[in-house]
């Protein structure tokens, strides 16, 4: 999933480079010598595709519910907020969510800008182009992190009122990037990291998240359930749980503090 993941973001690239004739574009020309020459095997960047497929799977499983999807979800009913400035925000939100999960999606306009950077520069490398040199510079320049779902998500999240705030302890409620976002504000750890910190089944790392983030054991099997439907009669949570609400909140932020300073090691 991961090696798919890196090959639209690449793909994605390609497709922005191109302009009006991104539709003409659909085998990926430097894929094959980014790998060949080891390129692909940077961490951030393999971090990043990790996150995303972790980021479509989540989504897909609450969509996935009996639920009417996007619509249920905070942002979307902050789409008629007083505040005008929340209310761009939520539709900006919803928005860049829609972009990235349709097949020609931009992900390359997920990137933090450092690593779009550093892939644009590999890039850059194998097309030996002033042309392509070029275009993949204005691309860098000319990206705002902050109109990705993460930083939209962030901006939301800060702005929200008490009432809409008791919603981000809820998945379901609030949409994964708020969700997310919100986690992030209270813990200090990275977007994507929490997005591995999840995984693809409810773990250790998740359990312990949720107690750094002082969420209580109701709470905290809510927000597992709505994203793990099979903790509701398998019983792995309670077994996770008496583990971790042994430990204290700070003890454990310091745990996964530490953790999420470390690189993600590469074969």
């Amino acid at each position: 999933m991961v090696r798919m993941k890196l090959f639209e973001t690449i793909l994605s690239l390609e497709k922005a480079l191109a302009g009006e004739n991104a539709s003409l574009i659909v085998h990926s020309r430097f894929w094959e010598p980014l790998v060949e020459n080891g390129s692909l095997r940077n961490p951030a960047l393999i971090e990043f595709a990790w996150a995303r497929c972790i980021e479509a799977e989540l989504q897909s499983q609450l969509v996935g519910k009996d639920m009417r999807g996007d619509l249920e979800q905070l942002p979307a009913s902050l789409l008629a907020h007083p505040d005008k400035k929340i209310a761009e925000l939520a539709r900006a939100l919803l928005v860049a969510q829609h972009k990235i999960h349709d097949p020609s999606a931009a992900l390359w306009s997920e990137m933090p800008v450092e690593l779009l950077f550093q892939i644009s520069q590999m890039m850059a490398y194998v097309a030996q182009s002033d042309d392509v040199d070029v275009a993949l510079n204005a691309l860098c320049v000319g990206h705002d992190e902050a109109q990705s779902v993460a930083g939209l998500a962030r901006k939301l999240s800060f702005c929200l009122d008490i009432e809409s705030r008791a919603q981000t302890r809820s998945p379901a409620l609030s949409g994964i990037p708020i969700f997310l976002a919100s986690l992030e504000y209270v813990t200090g750890i990275a977007y994507d990291r929490i997005l591995i910190l999840i995984g693809h089944n409810f773990g250790d790392p998740f359990a312990m998240l949720l107690r750094a983030a002082g969420f209580s054991k109701v709470e905290a099997f809510g927000a597992a359930r709505e994203i793990f439907p099979e903790l509701a009669i398998n019983g792995d949570f309670e077994n996770r749980w008496s583990r971790v609400e042994r430990i204290d909140p700070a003890d454990t932020l310091d745990l996964l503090s530490a953790w999420s300073s470390a690189e993600v090691i590469t074969p």
